[in-house]
């Protein structure tokens, strides 16, 4: 009897650790199965160390809170912690997740793009939080509501198509005499359309899945950049990911991630170079516990502009639990 009341809840767990809480508040990937279905109700908990590094001469580089950086050499200790939900809207699976994000970025300048910047061999530094973000994604096809323990054991999906709109809230720290900043005084939006497509059957330790995700980055203005206005053209981003369970707690990805735009504007002239570059890279996500999962991911900048180079390295602990899987984990330890 304690087993079959057991099964529902580690069945389930299963499913909740091969979420990850991406970072929507980052100019890096979400990751792969961010976008994966879990019991309406159920809730997760993440939290992403990320150490980042990258330099550039004439192109920008953007750093992992959205900045541009022209010839100059970056690094970065990010930290982000997210919640997300999964719920029922119009039927349809969806997730609402919000993400705070802080750390500490330093800048050594190589040149000076532009008046006001730092010259060549000046070095700037910021620490603090960056603006929080949120996002809502709601799926469009393949993935209908999943209320019930009986919607879960008939959960087959193949091709699974979402809308994902996310944004900020420009109230992070920010200096306007400072170019490094966490904060960016300005709003910006992403729109994407995740899509996924399983391959074969979807049993814990059997999964494969293939997933792209378009996007598109808007940016509200900085009017107050040095004294000037801050602008960029729009960023176009194409995430894919070819996952692959090795044991039911155990899976893989390969990852790779395509940005091209950006392209900014000091008063209306232009600065550097658009971005246009290709990142790939792996991931390795183990469930530790019915709750706990641990994920880390390495990724690179392979191809394209040969002005900017940089890879990332990310840890992230995430924590999922539904209340009524609780419950009955505790009713089957009695």
């Amino acid at each position: 009897m304690r087993r079959s009341i057991r099964r529902p809840g580690t069945v389930l767990f299963v499913c909740l650790l091969a979420l990850l809480v991406g970072g929507p508040a980052l100019a890096q990937d979400d990751g792969p199965r961010t976008y994966w279905k879990a019991l309406d109700g159920a809730n997760v908990v993440a939290f992403q160390y990320l150490p980042f590094d990258a330099n550039s001469s004439d192109s920008e580089a953007f750093d992992p809170v959205h900045f541009i950086y022209p010839e100059a050499d970056i690094g970065a200790n990010i930290f982000l912690l997210t919640y997300a939900r999964h719920f029922t809207l119009f039927n349809r699976t969806a997730i609402f997740g919000a993400s705070l994000l802080g750390g500490n970025a330093s800048v050594d300048f190589s040149g000076s793009p532009f008046d006001g910047m730092p010259g060549g061999g000046s070095k700037q530094a910021a620490h603090g939080f960056s603006d929080p973000s949120a996002q809502l994604t709601v799926n469009l096809v393949g993935a209908p509501a999943v209320r019930s323990f009986y919607d879960v054991s008939k959960y087959e999906p193949k091709a699974v198509l979402d809308i994902a709109v996310m944004g900020n809230i420009p109230i992070g720290e920010y200096d306007s005499d400072k170019v490094v900043n966490l904060g960016l005084n300005r709003w910006w939006t992403r729109i994407g359309l995740p899509f996924t497509y399983h391959i074969g059957p979807y049993v814990p330790g059997y999964r494969t899945s293939v997933e792209i995700m378009p996007s598109v980055f808007l940016f509200g203005s900085n009017d107050d950049f040095l004294g000037n206005t801050l602008d960029n053209h729009p960023l176009y981003q194409v995430e894919g990911h070819v996952t692959r369970d090795f044991t039911a707690h155990f899976f893989g990805a390969f990852d790779l991630l395509y940005r091209n735009g950006a392209q900014a504007q000091i008063d209306d002239v232009d600065l550097g170079e658009k971005l246009d570059v290709l990142s790939a890279g792996f991931t390795l996500d183990y469930g530790v516990t019915d709750n706990v999962g641990l994920r880390v991911s390495y990724h690179s900048i392979v191809e394209g502009d040969s002005d900017i180079d940089g890879d990332m390295f990310r840890i992230n602990v995430n924590f999922g639990w539904h209340p009524l899987i609780e419950k009955i984990k505790k009713l089957g330890e009695e």
